[in-house]
């Protein structure tokens, strides 16, 4: 998985840099760290995952986890913002896709364990990307709204 998200940045920054959108991108990741961050915290809290290999605040998942959770903010947020066209259609795709992307090799690598059902996993996707997708517009929309005022104010 560690590969994946590595060929994951890589892509996504060769698409931000020809898009000329690395602000948002930059955003983008260092927002999916953050909001990673916060559904470990919950998650592995509550006990509903863990990750065998790189444990829960262990240096390996500052250097594994963390990225690879900005990686997959950016993943979500870009190529909405720049293929998907912002419906509900096009969440659904991006959910089942990220979640076979995802999941399917864990199955043979075991980055992560559950300890639920596969079911309420799958089903936990849905509100995973969407949580990442409204805290990412949250953020763009109050930051440009600022910046905004900010020009207005200087006239």
């Amino acid at each position: 998985m560690r590969w994946f998200g590595l060929a994951c940045f890589i892509i996504l920054s060769i698409l931000a840099w020809r898009k000329r959108d690395m602000k948002h991108y930059s955003l983008s990741i260092v927002l999916g760290a953050l909001v990673g961050l916060l559904v470990d915290v919950f998650g592995v809290g509550m006990g509903l995952w863990d990750f065998p290999r790189q444990p829960f605040g262990s240096l390996e998942y500052w250097f594994i986890v963390i990225p690879c959770w900005g990686v997959y903010g950016a993943t979500i947020n870009m190529l909405d913002d720049w293929y998907m066209g912002h419906n509900w259609k096009s969440y659904f795709i991006t959910c089942l896709v990220l979640l076979a992307i995802y999941e399917v090799p864990n199955l043979a690598t075991a980055s992560w364990s559950y300890t639920t059902s596969m079911i309420l996993v799958a089903l936990g996707w849905f509100p995973l990307v969407f949580l990442f997708r409204v805290s990412y517009l949250l953020v763009v929309n109050r930051v440009v709204r600022v910046k905004v005022l900010t020009l207005l104010e200087t006239k």
